[in-house]
């Protein structure tokens, strides 16, 4: 409402005072023309004029030559205490059908002064089915009561008082608001709306809200079916209209139900969110003591889909309580609750059961790390993973584990940025388990971190024919950062190996080893000139497959064998070979030699196998092969 308002009251309340200066018994054509004569000199006219005594005077057709104003019908009531405290009691005024635009000069009225405005009381202004086109508001068919209206200034655009309102439409920059309701008690220092109420493209809203400081406060806010869609600068300018435009900087409550909001990254299905004592003028990590709630069919992020979650979070400054966060995820659940910091993530349960992680997801999570970045410290008081499937079949070698459990207690899995276990107390368990062709079940792993030593209690991987066992332990802070490791493989396909660049040519059969290492490891320079012990190595039912190019042609040679008891030493960074026998099916051999880790050298690490009428050498470092024929006694020996 505009400042027209309190314009045009005045202006009838001269057609009022003119209209008991004359004779009220006259007919209602001399009534008018006596109005007309006297409102001639400020460019105003009526179409007819009755004055019902003692209180009542009908005006239809008011008019302003100079503004284009014409209000179709209004009724004034006077109180029977006419004048009091030298003021002119009016009480009531109806308008009825008036259409208004800021095209229309109002504040030219000859009748708009501060005089009137100080003597003249109303208790109460009305008006129904007016059209108002002013300052980019379009309202049609509006009907407006203002109990006990005051203006304390001619500036003042919206007189205070008890303020109902409704409009079957409302448009703001072409946006139409339906069934409008206001019920507002506007004062000079605080002003309320005790209800509010209005649907917007099938949405509806309803609230409370409280000025504040010149700002608004949105008090049981509740918004219903909505569904929109937004790009992230719109969402940057709706918070800016919010503050900047309709002066709201804080949500006492607000409830969002049944709703869908997508954005260019993420899309909400069925939404019902809870906010209370948010401040929009402050960032998200400058919240005193905010409060949100959620749950909803689906969250899509990227390329994340989390089924339905629901979710509670304090806020405060410079940290988010996690109370709660529960969905389905990778066809399983994730619970997880904790303290979100701008550098921490400290999560007091992180529980996940029935997961499976496929070739996409197994993407996501590794996405998800990388979104980890932004924390340089990430806890876990309580890990529980239960019944869970890791499976990749995109590339060679293809590998699973199903079955999937762990504990872990008081884990730092996050330090300074660098990733690793550095505090707590971790089990793994798989219950099946493959790696190309190797087979295990019921696996196991047991580690634990203790004033910044790591233990590996027990490492135990059964296999087909056989196992690996492990125990270690390894410093992680000093100098120097020791370690030791301890274990016993028996019956390993050696097959798998073949899939990395290890050796240049291929190998079968089963691997048995049996080692006692240690050393520093501050840096991979110290870690191997300081290793230091033993590895016993044995391969069964073994062969050598070597393909070389010979006169254009392709050869591979296949040399069966076995070796048990290879020893093998570590000094200084020198890995020395015990001169050990193979023996084949045709042939017998011998491998034996050093190989210098810290200062590798140009020199060959020989395998030689002896047959009837040949021998063959082959360079376990580069894949160089020699050959010599013959059936001389030297090479039969």
């Amino acid at each position: 409402m505009k400042k027209w308002l309190a314009i045009v009251v005045i202006t009838l309340l001269l057609l009022v005072a003119t209209s008991i200066a004359v004779l009220w018994w006259l007919p209602v054509e001399q009534k008018t023309r006596l109005v007309n004569a006297f409102l001639e000199p400020y460019q105003l006219s009526v179409e007819r004029v009755d004055y019902t005594p003692p209180y009542k005077l009908q005006v239809e057709g008011l008019s302003s030559e100079k503004n284009d104003l014409y209000l179709p019908s209004a009724t004034v009531w006077l109180n029977p205490g006419i004048i009091y405290d030298n003021q002119i009691i009016i009480d009531s005024v109806l308008i009825e059908g008036v259409q208004l635009n800021d095209q229309q000069h109002l504040r030219s009225l000859p009748v708009f002064n501060s005089t009137f405005l100080e003597h003249i009381k109303f208790h109460q202004l009305a008006l129904q089915h007016v059209d108002m086109e002013l300052d980019g508001w379009i309202l049609r068919d509006a009907s407006i009561q203002i109990a006990s209206p005051r203006w304390l200034s001619t500036e003042q655009r919206l007189p205070y008082g008890d303020i109902q309102f409704k409009a079957e439409q409302v448009y703001i920059e072409g946006e139409a608001l339906d069934d409008a309701l206001l019920n507002v008690v506007h004062q000079p220092e605080k002003s309320t709306v005790y209800g509010a109420s209005f649907n917007w493209n099938g949405a509806k809203f309803s609230g409370q809200a409280e000025l504040i400081n010149d700002f608004w406060s949105l008090i049981n806010v509740t918004i219903g079916q909505l569904d929109i869609g937004l790009e992230e600068q719109q969402i940057n300018e709706l918070h800016t209209e919010l503050l900047d435009r309709f002066k709201v900087n804080h949500i006492n409550s607000l409830d969002l139900i049944n709703s869908q909001i997508s954005t260019e990254i993420w899309q909400v299905e069925n939404l019902n969110l809870s906010i209370e004592e948010i401040q929009l003028d402050r960032e998200i990590w400058q919240q005193d003591r905010g409060y949100f709630s959620f749950d909803a069919d689906s969250i899509s992020y990227g390329d994340f889909s989390f089924i339905a979650p629901k979710a509670k979070v304090n806020l405060a400054p410079n940290q988010l309580e996690i109370e709660e966060w529960d969905s389905d995820l990778w066809q399983g659940r994730l619970q997880v609750s904790g303290l979100w910091t701008p550098a921490s993530l400290k999560l007091k349960k992180l529980h996940m059961s029935g997961v499976k992680l496929l070739d996409d997801t197994l993407q996501q999570l590794q996405e998800m790390r990388n979104k980890s970045n932004l924390f340089r410290e990430i806890t876990i008081d309580d890990l529980i993973i239960a019944r869970s499937q890791i499976l990749q079949v995109e590339s060679e070698p293809f590998w699973q584990a199903s079955g999937v459990n762990a504990k872990g207690a008081q884990l730092i899995v996050k330090r300074a940025e660098q990733w690793g276990l550095w505090q707590g107390e971790l089990e793994l368990s798989i219950n099946s388990a493959s790696y190309d062709d190797i087979i295990t079940t019921q696996g196991i792993i047991e580690t634990h971190v203790d004033k910044n030593e790591w233990r590996l209690n027990r490492l135990f991987i059964p296999l087909e024919h056989g196992y690996v066992d492990a125990t270690g332990v390894r410093q992680l802070s000093g100098d120097s950062l020791p370690w030791q490791l301890d274990f016993t493989v028996d019956s390993l396909p050696i097959d798998t190996f073949n899939q990395f660049d290890w050796l240049p040519f291929e190998l079968s059969g089963l691997l048995d080893m049996q080692g006692d290492l240690k050393g520093l490891s501050k840096t991979n320079e110290i870690l191997r000139y300081s290793m230091d012990g033993h590895i016993d190595i044995g391969m069964r039912e073994a062969a050598l497959v070597h393909h070389t190019e010979k006169d254009g042609n392709s050869q591979t040679t296949i040399q069966p064998f076995e070796m048990s008891g290879l020893y093998s030493t570590f000094n200084r960074g020198v890995v020395k070979f015990a001169t050990k026998r193979l023996v084949g099916t045709h042939s017998k051999g011998d491998f034996s030699g050093e190989y210098d880790w810290v200062d590798p050298k140009d020199e060959p690490l020989w395998i030689q196998f002896n047959g009837e009428c040949e021998q063959w050498w082959v360079d376990v470092l580069s894949g160089e092969t020699r050959e010599v024929s013959g059936c001389d006694e030297e090479i039969l020996e």
